[in-house]
């Protein structure tokens, strides 16, 4: 057996008391105990018809401090259609997650929904956000959604409660008061190991094409988890999911440089084949610029001990560029699709073997 796998069979839908492709409602609430061992995430992104990009996560802790005692804080980040920017980080030692539904609250913010509608709200000294969420698509997770690491079974988990929506927003910053809607998607993640130890780096993407929406990733494991990549894929038309097998994919990285933040690889173009029975889909990214570029530990003392002491040397970053989706099936003729409004990422943890 390889040292990682995701869990698949039937005693581990049993042992996770989930059901095979049914996501529940209990599935997006609070699945760790918040302490010291764990991480755990809630992320919310939307492409508005104003031409900006929103991108809102709350966290548990930072992921790079698993190993103590929760510390929540949300984050936002706005990259406007003119290149600026607006970000905001919202610590509060006030925190509270149901178990049985996703309902977060840090300070004044909460996240809030049944997988069907959400309801986000973001509060600061200078600002108040609000975002109205309404699922248009089947929730989802690649089989159980849990990626298992070695003899100890270390976790990693994701589930998409909201692979595709449509999103109502509105915020108030200093000298701004906006309205706007677009499409959204969210998703839910978590585990018990620092991700670092686990994962080298990975690179997710979400696009949408008339009435298809891909969600495709690729999970590169560390050196002693045999460095064989993990693919994951997902393809839904008019909401509904109609391919999700992950040995049907092929994911290509192409035209790479080297980042200044972190020193990192990334490539220019992205392409995901897949091919099942006599359909074909072929998606292309092709990056324009980073929109966000960061280190994953802020404060250079702490990132340059860290990499003398582990080889750690994070860093993340949001990526945006067009897109096109080719898809030929039996019955029609290939039609391409575009997009020129599509987000993707590049989680570096680094290498520290």
């Amino acid at each position: 057996m390889s040292k990682f796998f995701f869990a698949d069979s039937l005693v581990d839908y049993e042992h996770l008391n989930l059901k095979r492709g049914t996501v529940e409602i209990w599935e997006d609430g609070m699945r760790t105990s918040g302490g010291e061992g764990t991480y755990e995430w809630w992320y919310f992104d939307a492409h508005l018809d104003d031409g900006s990009k929103v991108v809102i996560v709350f966290y548990t802790k930072a992921m790079t401090e698993v190993n103590k005692p929760l510390k929540a804080y949300a984050t936002i980040n706005i990259d406007f259609k003119d290149g600026s920017k607006l970000e905001r980080y919202l610590p509060s030692d006030k925190f509270y997650s149901s178990k049985d539904e996703c309902d977060v609250r840090i300070g004044k913010c909460s996240f809030k929904g049944d997988l069907n509608f959400y309801n986000i709200h973001l509060e600061g000294d200078d600002f108040v956000f609000d975002a109205k969420i309404s699922s248009v698509s089947e929730s989802w997770r690649p089989e159980t959604g849990h990626l298992y690491f070695g003899k100890k079974r270390n976790l990693f988990a994701w589930v998409v409660p909201v692979p595709k929506g449509t999103v109502a927003l509105s915020y108030k910053f200093p000298g701004m008061e906006i309205t706007t809607k677009g499409s959204c998607y969210h998703d839910h993640n978590w585990g018990d190991k620092s991700l670092h130890k686990l994962i080298d780096h990975w690179y997710w993407a979400r696009a949408e094409f008339g009435p298809y929406t891909i969600i495709g990733a690729q999970i590169i494991p560390r050196k002693k988890f045999k460095q064989n990549p993990v693919n994951i894929i997902m393809i839904l038309k008019d909401g509904k999911k109609i391919a999700d097998c992950s040995d049907n994919m092929e994911f290509l990285k192409l035209n790479p440089f080297i980042s200044q933040i972190g020193k990192k690889p990334i490539c220019n173009q992205i392409i995901l084949n897949y091919h099942e029975n006599e359909s074909k889909f072929k998606l292309e990214l092709n990056r324009t610029e980073n929109i966000l570029q960061t280190y994953l530990i802020q404060e250079e003392f702490k990132r340059k001990l860290a990499k003398f002491l582990t080889g750690f040397n994070g860093a993340y970053f949001r990526i945006t560029g067009n897109a096109t989706l080719s898809v030929k099936t039996d019955i029609k003729p290939e039609i391409t699709y575009t997009n020129n409004n599509t987000i993707w990422e590049l989680m570096y943890f680094g290498n520290p073997d």
